[in-house]
């Protein structure tokens, strides 16, 4: 609460979505792993949820657990919400449909398939905790802290890069890899100011080399990349070495996946899965201000038939509930019909009984995501900048 509650003060009892080592044994609520393979559907499944004292829900999400891999289970806690977030966001627009492997950069990276609808396996390679060991603690590999501001070495990182992404069988073993950032110095061919970053594109290409052997990819693929500016620089440089590209999704990519779980994410998947098919079919909104019902049927053939999937009826049109019905009944199967200009929760329940499934909203009212979200639409909300 001392962390929020200026949030809660300003807004209201606000829902909470808790993701990560918050939801660890050493976080606050435990919560268990949930096991790979595993969509929304089964992410969902593992939520916790507590009321504050102030009635505002706090929804825990699990981590996911690979069975799979060996010696022993693999974990990770927050990735899985960022993998199945840069999916649904991403440019291709096809969620978890997509067969993909997915690289989450950082302290111990990941790489993920998605397979089947669902985060089939993962891997972690610990690769930013052995960069800092090596660099701030070894004797082989002890390097200076560049001063902020200062420009990667690019010509040093390339130079580990090119040698981890080599033929040359000597590539493949990493422990004898790392000893060369000392003999470098001792032959002359590298400069102390050199080490920081022979030493990351030493690691990170060994990554990707490892991660290659592992079958996580394989020349010509695309990989998506999950993680924040600078290791996804350094990522999507190491990339064209092992002829893959890379689509780099949005920072925030949790963010996508907040509305389609169960709770205070999403009620209804199916919903879900229509508005990502309907808007990745043609990703423009039809919105029908001052129309009748009189009128919605012949309007609504015209644009169904010329490929649009999302109907907006505002509600500030002329008995707008008896057009979205009509809508809904006549073109439901083919469209999302919706409604707009949704300003309270009642209003989110009279268009929740026409059967239609988008509340669209000018502003950012967390009264109504939350009916809508309880009704199991799909909410749109509007954020306007002061």
């Amino acid at each position: 609460m001392r962390a929020v509650g200026s949030w809660f003060a300003e807004n209201g009892p606000l829902p909470v979505l808790a993701s990560g080592m918050i939801t660890s044994r050493n976080g606050w609520v435990e919560v268990p792993y949930v096991d790979a393979p595993a969509g929304l559907a089964g992410l969902a499944a593992g939520t916790r949820q507590i009321t504050l004292e102030n009635g505002a829900t706090v929804t825990f999400l699990p981590g996911m657990r690979d069975p799979g891999a060996k010696p022993f289970p693999d974990v990770m806690r927050g990735e899985e919400t960022q993998i199945v977030g840069f999916c649904l966001a991403a440019a291709h627009g096809k969620g978890l449909d997509r067969d993909y492997t997915v690289v989450l950069p950082g302290t111990h990276s990941k790489w993920a398939r998605v397979a089947a609808g669902r985060i089939a396996a993962f891997q972690t390679y610990a690769t930013g905790e052995v960069f800092a060991l090596l660099t701030k603690h070894s004797f082989i590999a002890r390097a200076e802290e560049p001063q902020p501001g200062t420009e990667p070495n690019w010509a040093a990182f390339d130079r580990g890069v090119a040698f981890a992404a080599s033929d040359a069988p000597a590539a493949d073993a990493f422990l004898s890899v790392v000893f060369s950032a000392r003999t470098g110095i001792l032959a002359g061919e590298l400069a102390a100011a050199d080490i920081m970053d022979y030493v990351s594109g030493l690691v990170i290409g060994s990554e990707f080399r490892q991660a290659r052997a592992a079958g996580w990819h394989r020349a010509g693929d695309t990989v998506g990349l999950v993680g924040n500016n600078i290791l996804n620089t350094r990522y999507g440089r190491v990339a064209p070495f092992f002829d893959l590209t890379v689509e780099t999704g949005p920072a925030d990519a949790a963010n996508a996946v907040s509305w389609r779980l169960p709770g205070s994410f999403r009620e209804n998947e199916k919903m879900s899965i229509a508005f990502d098919k309907a808007l990745s079919a043609c990703n423009l909104v039809a919105i029908l201000r001052g129309i009748t019902p009189g009128e919605a049927e012949a309007v609504g053939e015209v644009l169904v038939e010329a490929g649009w999937r999302i109907i907006e009826v505002p509600l500030n049109s002329p008995d707008p509930l008896k057009s979205i019905e009509i809508l809904e009944k006549r073109f439901g199967d083919r469209a999302l019909i919706g409604a707009g200009t949704v300003l309270t929760p009642g209003q989110v329940a009279d268009v929740a009984a026409t059967g239609a499934g988008v509340i669209i909203s000018p502003n950012a009212n967390p009264a109504v995501i939350e009916a809508t979200v309880k009704a199991g639409l799909i909410s749109l909300p509007a954020c306007h900048p002061d």
